[in-house]
């Protein structure tokens, strides 16, 4: 099987989730012996800082990017990406991965008019033409999936879990891995981690929770802090950032794990986090709920907006060691299936079900 992955950014290079993601599914493929060649902006093009001003002028450099893409059995677009590939109007079956819904976001988010409008021109309209043109779609968790046939009325995105590296994130000895981090000198750790904003990641949330951990337990946040929100940290919160091989030792160096994110397309932290054997605190957006359950592996908080049930559930958690470690087990039992071996046996699956004409998804055309 020949197969052509359009990506934005150069998957290699790490950027984020999505990237990660497309690193490890074109690797178990290489490994398996299919051809599986990528099509994307180059790592040099994906640090420009014009790309800042949005996604049309990435969207104009990777349209050039593509290739002819005659011979391939069939063609899997990641993101927005699908808008480059439907302009070079391939013979093969396309599959799209959406990695998130931007019409959901927008309405847990509420961002301003200006911003909403410049969405709606650009990736919101990606979406929906994603829907309307791709042979089949791909969602991240079924919750996805439920938020793509509301917003965009396609009831038949295919959720296929996105993978994590079991080997990699495992639990680690919890004093060897604070000395790994750098963390000996501290108690109890919560954590979170993720680039930092209010609207989105809800940093205010943390701040509060900080103000209220009890005596000796220290708030990491492992990310990037804007300056203007860095003004926001309380004594006992400290930001770092990691590298992904030290990720495993500072979840396992973690008691708590804290995702107050409003909006997830999946909600890797949280699945990382929790292989580890770290509970997990996170809203009900992404795969939360497939992830913690019925609050085996943590605490889901129903909703994205209250910030003072989720402050208190994580309270909870930091005052009872007892169930917070019971919880840690639970939460590396239910993480640990979420592997990319099962990521990319889905996607394979897919494949098989798209170029057969089988997949239900085909019937909208």
């Amino acid at each position: 099987m020949k197969i052509a992955h359009i990506t934005p950014y150069h998957p290699f290079s790490t950027l984020g989730g999505q990237e990660r993601m497309v690193t490890d599914l074109i690797g178990w493929q290489r490994q398996k012996g299919l051809q599986a060649e990528v099509f994307s902006l180059s790592e040099e093009q994906g640090r420009e800082w014009w790309l800042g001003f949005g996604h049309l002028p990435a969207l104009a450099m990777l349209k050039r990017r593509i290739p002819d893409l005659s011979g391939f059995d069939i063609v899997h677009a990641h993101g927005w990406a699908t808008e480059a590939v439907f302009s070079k109007k391939p013979s093969a079956p396309v599959i799209a991965t959406m990695y998130g819904t931007i019409a959901q976001y927008m309405q847990n988010l509420h961002p301003p008019a200006w911003r909403r409008a410049y969405t709606s021109l650009t990736q919101l309209r990606f979406e929906k033409k994603t829907c309307a043109k791709a042979d089949a779609v791909a969602s991240l968790c079924k919750k996805q999936a439920e938020e793509i046939a509301q917003h965009y009325g396609f009831p038949h995105a295919r959720p296929i879990n996105c993978g994590i590296d079991a080997k990699l994130f495992s639990p680690k000895d919890k004093e060897k891995a604070k000395a790994r981090v750098g963390l000996s000198e501290h108690g109890k750790i919560v954590l979170a981690c993720g680039r930092m904003s209010v609207a989105h990641k809800r940093f205010d949330i943390l701040v509060k929770l900080a103000e209220r951990l009890p005596e000796g337990c220290t708030m990491v946040v492992n990310g990037k802090v804007p300056t203007r929100l860095a003004g926001m940290m309380r004594p006992n919160m400290v930001a770092t950032t990691m590298k992904i091989e030290d990720l495993p030792y500072l979840y396992s160096a973690a008691d708590l794990l804290v995702h107050p994110s409003c909006y997830e397309g999946f909600g890797l932290v949280t699945a990382e986090a929790m292989a580890c054997g770290t509970p997990a605190v996170a809203f009900d957006t992404g795969a939360a709920a497939e992830l913690i359950g019925k609050n085996e592996g943590g605490e889901l908080i129903p909703g994205v907006h209250d910030g003072e049930k989720f402050i208190g559930m994580a309270l909870a958690l930091v005052n009872d060691e007892k169930e917070a470690n019971m919880r840690g087990r639970q939460a590396h039992e239910r993480a640990s299936r979420f592997t990319i071996d099962a990521m990319a046996q889905g996607y394979y699956d897919y494949y098989g079900e798209i170029i057969s004409g089988s997949a239900p998804c085909q019937e909208k055309r």
